[in-house]
């Protein structure tokens, strides 16, 4: 292979290191997003219950036929529904977060393996490169 041909194989190599080591970042930064998206979605279903058990604490508070019914107000019937929902669709969404980040968290594996195999190459290249080097200058001193 020509001086030139490796020159332009290693620029490419180069280009493609480039490319896949910038993949590999704005894969990250998603990552962190969906991290701090978990972590939103945790902080808002804390307010939401802190919501709904004010809401309940006062309804039970104030109404004297719920308390001789009821020991407390987390007995009632409806606080408990509601909790449950709240409960239910915040699996969910951090399933969807989990899932989300584990297909990111997969990408950026294979990224690596490109990384990895595109390094390989360009020191195969570089090693190819030298060689040629040397022929060509010890080509005509007698070696």
């Amino acid at each position: 292979m020509s001086i030139a041909n490796l020159q332009e194989s290693k620029l490419e190599a180069m280009l493609r290191i480039s490319d896949i080591s910038y993949d590999i970042t704005v894969l990250q930064n998603k990552k962190t997003l969906k991290v701090a998206e978990r972590s939103d979605e945790s902080f808002l279903n804390i307010a939401r219950q802190k919501e709904i058990r004010s809401y309940y604490q006062n309804l039970y508070n104030d109404n004297d036929e719920l308390q001789e019914q009821y020991f407390d107000y987390t007995q009632l019937p409806e606080y408990q529904f509601e909790i449950d929902i709240l409960n239910a669709e915040h699996q969910m969404k951090l399933e969807e977060l989990a899932n989300a980040e584990g297909a990111l968290d997969e990408e950026n594996t294979v990224l690596g393996v490109e990384l990895q195999e595109a390094k390989t190459y360009l020191e195969s290249v570089e090693s190819m490169l030298k060689s040629s080097f040397q022929d060509e200058f010890s080509f005509g001193n007698g070696n």
